[in-house]
């Protein structure tokens, strides 16, 4: 191989690693898909195994978790409701749309429970190491605030995107 060419092929494997770990680990998962389309098994599981090698992968500092949000929160009564009034931070490295949510209850009650949760949303659009105050307005007493609570864009350090008022 000459010169040039070993040069290229490096650029190229330096580039698959390129991103947050769940862009990485996703550009994997397409390679592994497309040698699924023509039948190149081996080459398939060879990306699927260093998709899940990067997602899993704890050593290397330099990944950056996209969509990292840091918050912090507090209630006052306001007449008949609550305000909850906080400041949402994107610690991550991308835009991100995400949605806050003050709530009240479980969400996910077993089968044939009761459930009393309930809950006020607010929706926000965060650039990356961008934060924003604001206030959501409830006609319950919330017991905590949930980032993202569809999980939607925030997959990893889910406690992160939690606060208790």
């Amino acid at each position: 191989m000459l010169d040039g060419e070993n040069d290229a092929l490096e650029a190229i494997k330096a580039l698959q690693y390129e991103g947050t770990r769940a862009e990485s680990a996703q550009n994997f998962k397409e390679q592994g898909n497309e040698m699924v389309k023509v039948k190149l098994w081996g080459d398939a599981k060879e990306f699927y195994a260093k998709g899940i090698a990067v997602l899993t992968d704890k050593s290397e500092s330099k990944w950056e978790v996209g969509g990292d949000v840091g918050v912090e929160a507090k209630k006052e009564k306001r007449g008949q409701g609550y305000d909850v009034t906080l400041t949402v931070k994107n610690t991550g490295t991308g835009r991100m749309p995400v949605e806050i949510a003050a709530t009240s209850g479980a969400r996910w009650a077993k089968a044939f429970q009761d459930s009393s949760y309930r809950e006020a949303r607010e929706a926000v659009v965060l650039g990356a190491g961008e934060s924003k105050a604001l206030t959501i307005h409830c006609a319950f007493s919330p017991d905590k605030v949930v980032v993202d609570p569809d999980v939607r864009v925030l997959q990893l350090n889910r406690k992160q995107a939690t606060r208790s008022l």
